[in-house]
């Protein structure tokens, strides 16, 4: 006879029976540590805790007493992990929770309790899987056990109004359904402001910096603009008051005219050696390359005969070589080289080239970003394997868009594709962009290493090893 898979009724009744018990003996166990007040007619506040004795000691200190954070007025089993709290913390709390993250309390060996389907969750929810068969940590992913339903730790905390999503309020617990909901969440754009604003907030509390004090470095650039722009105000007035001048009667410019006039005089420079602008000193150079390159010859060899030095530059004789009746001359042969290497770039940056710098990828409209992200998807493919998901390399190159800083883009010298790597790395947000720059960081500039391989081979495998196998080429090779 087979045992039993699961437990007959009797020894379920006999276990509730126990666990009841047990339940009735711990009950009231902690009114023992407090002294109900008599005086105090506050149904809440009525109870005072009795001086600690040498016998009956409770520590009841953790790691949040110890933080500024920690508030002394919540009980002793305050769980700020739990997400059932979350809902009514204060901006004290609220922060320590964003900069510690979600705290998961599972891991691989957990036993999770079955629904009446008998579905469980799975550590392997937290992992999301990649076209391309990479892993991801789903880090906002929260699993409450005491409620047996997992949770968005960003959307939770940053929900607004029209949050309607149930992974931010009552959380979710169709564990057969929930693999597509995790993957619709995570792909759409209040998810991704969600993280984002969860990212930025957790590196102002890294570094200390509120939004008070971003608001005043704005007010105080603004004020530095607008400094400026009186400074240049007062000049002009000053200027046309120096001068006799009107601010918008005189619309003939004579009055304009005179100044102008009078600034060379002021200096001593005569007004007749004025010139016409050039542009990258072009018409200065019109003439010498017109006339110049003539007369410096003329002068070499005045110079030459001068020393009596004939004035020739001698030429080496060209050294010809007898060709075969197929070779291909090397000129065509270097041409037709570089046109196919041409021919590769220009097909490497139709795919890739969006993502060289930081200029380049800011400045596309979703439109365009959207074709770019489809071009990719459909050239990084094998038959039915795909290496980028099109959906979401947009969402969160969109979302990259928005949260490079003006450093990337603006300056002289915009980020790389190395830099613009790091920084989604370092924010870990962008799994597809780490992907598509990653295959961009990896494609081979030059296939020298192959072609010195074959161009070697052949001083292994000479006519004197013409039956050597493939095999024993490839130990010697």
């Amino acid at each position: 006879m087979f045992p039993r898979k699961q437990p007959s009724g009797a020894q379920n009744r006999r276990r509730k029976r126990k666990e009841q018990e047990e339940a009735n003996q711990l009950r009231g166990s902690l009114n023992k540590y407090f002294v109900r007040n008599q005086n105090s007619n506050d149904p809440v506040n009525n109870f005072n805790v009795p001086p600690s004795t040498s016998n009956d000691s409770v520590d009841i200190s953790n790691d949040f007493e110890k933080n500024d954070f920690f508030d002394k007025d919540k009980p002793s089993d305050f769980n700020i992990f739990d997400p059932r709290v979350w809902n009514n913390l204060d901006s004290k709390m609220k922060d320590l929770l964003i900069e510690k993250g979600p705290n998961r309390e599972v891991d691989t060996n957990t036993i999770f309790p079955k629904d009446s389907l008998g579905r469980h969750f799975s550590f392997d929810f937290f992992i999301r899987k990649l076209r391309n068969d990479d892993s991801f940590d789903r880090k906002w992913l929260v699993y409450s056990k005491e409620l047996d339903k997992v949770f968005c730790f960003c959307f939770k905390l940053f929900k607004t109004i029209r949050t309607k999503s149930s992974l931010a309020t009552e959380g979710i617990k169709d564990w057969k359904h929930l693999s597509e909901t995790l993957k619709q969440h995570e792909n759409s754009s209040d998810h991704m402001d969600n993280l984002r604003t969860w990212n930025e907030t957790r590196i102002r509390l890294n570094k200390n910096e509120t939004i008070d004090k971003e608001i005043q470095e704005i007010i105080k650039k603004d004020t530095e603009h607008w400094k400026e722009v009186m400074v240049r105000i007062i000049y002009v007035v000053k200027c046309l008051a120096k001068n006799n001048l009107a601010f918008r009667e005189d619309t003939s410019g004579l009055g304009l005219f005179n100044v102008l006039q009078d600034a060379p005089k002021s200096l001593d420079l005569d007004i007749n050696y004025v010139r016409g602008q050039g542009y990258d000193n072009g018409a200065n150079m019109k003439g010498y390359r017109e006339n110049g390159f003539d007369f410096a010859i003329s002068e070499a060899k005045e110079i030459a005969n001068s020393v009596k030095v004939k004035p020739e530059i001698p030429q080496k004789r060209n050294k010809k070589r007898k060709q075969h009746f197929d070779e291909i001359p090397n000129t065509e042969r270097e041409h037709q080289s570089s046109q196919e290497a041409f021919e590769q770039m220009q097909y490497f940056e139709s795919i890739f080239g969006f993502l060289f710098d930081g200029s380049k990828l800011v400045s596309l409209f979703d439109d365009e970003l959207k074709k770019c992200c489809l071009n990719i998807e459909s050239n990084l493919k094998n038959g039915e394997d795909y290496d980028i998901d099109e959906d979401g390399l947009f969402i969160e190159l969109k979302l990259l868009q928005k949260m490079l800083s003006d450093e990337a883009y603006k300056s002289r010298s915009p980020w790389t594709s190395i830099q613009i790597m790091e920084y989604a790395r370092r924010t870990d947000m962008f799994p597809n962009v780490l992907v598509a720059y990653k295959i961009l960081l990896k494609v081979p500039v030059t296939v020298a290493s192959a072609e010195r391989s074959f161009s070697k081979l052949k001083l292994l495998k000479s006519y004197l090893r013409s039956t050597m196998t493939q095999e024993r080429l490839k130990m010697i090779f």
